[in-house]
């Protein structure tokens, strides 16, 4: 249950639109559209909306992006949440505690 499914109807249709915006953009290069054709971000980012959750990228918003479609400029059009790495394990209260023992070899 760890990998789900993006044949969901909706989820597809999402990734349509994402498609159709990325395709009529003015914005992107013909290259940047092409690998957002044969990337798994639109996937991504439609399944998330679709279900509701937040999407964890170290890619940036980027307003004026030519060469590619960050996944934030996505989210940001499609009203779905995003975080970074660090801002995720903030949220979730994750900490790391540096040990003096050394581990046993077997």
């Amino acid at each position: 249950t760890f990998f789900k499914k993006t044949q969901d109807k909706a989820v597809i249709q999402h990734y349509r639109t994402m498609f159709a915006w990325v395709n009529a953009s003015t914005q992107f290069t013909t290259a940047a559209k092409a690998d957002f054709a044969g990337a798994a971000d639109g996937w991504v980012v439609a399944f998330a909306k679709v279900n509701g959750l937040t999407v964890v990228t170290q890619e940036a918003f980027a307003p004026s992006a030519r060469k590619t479609a960050p996944i934030p400029n996505l989210c940001i059009q499609f009203s779905v949440d995003y975080v970074n790495l660090f801002e995720m394990l903030e949220e979730l209260q994750v900490r790391f505690v540096l040990s003096t023992k050394r581990p046993r070899r077997a």
